[in-house]
Order: C-alpha cells, then sequence, then structure tokens
C-alpha cells in the first residue's frame, strides 16, 4: 500500500535553488544559486497534492499567474478557508 501524502500546495522557483554551506569556523551559511535549468523554459511551478494524494503542477512565466492558478476560485487543490467543506456558493 502507497504511503498517504499530505494535501499542500506551494509556487517554486526553477531557475535558482539554495545552497547551504558550512564554513571553516563552522557557520552555516546559505546561498543562492543559478540551477541546472536557469534561462530555459518557465521559471515559476505552482503545484499541490489533492485530497487523494494525487500531485497536480503547471509551470508559469510570472510568479502571480502561478500564485493566482493555486488560489483561483474553484480550483481543486484549494478549498475556501472561511466555508466549511460542503457549503455552496450557490444561494436559493
Amino acid at each position: 500500500m502507497a504511503a498517504r501524502r499530505n494535501r499542500r500546495a506551494s509556487v517554486e522557483d526553477l531557475w535558482y535553488k539554495t545552497v547551504s554551506k558550512i564554513g571553516d569556523d563552522g557557520t552555516k551559511t546559505s546561498e543562492r544559486v543559478p540551477s541546472k535549468l536557469h534561462g530555459t523554459g518557465k521559471r515559476w511551478r505552482a503545484r499541490y497534492v489533492d485530497d487523494n494524494g494525487k500531485e497536480h503542477s503547471q509551470r508559469f512565466t510570472r510568479k502571480a499567474d502561478a500564485k493566482t492558478w493555486l488560489d483561483g476560485p474553484g480550483h481543486p487543490g484549494q478549498r475556501d478557508a472561511r466555508r466549511p467543506t460542503g457549503c455552496s456558493d450557490h444561494r436559493a
């Protein structure tokens, strides 16, 4: 049986990665460096894991578009936190 994945969502920068380094004096620092994908393709990846544990992702040129895709109304990866599950927008 496969492990159950937690429900989550995020936007990632595919052109840069953070590398941790430990200096000679033992201090830990992090540095942002270009990734292997730097400058090729779309920069931002939005992804989420749905209630069934399936991952969905899409790439975007702009970070704002990736966030809009995740936060958009009716998006299958997000639930409106102001409404309990099962409530409808339709008013009789």
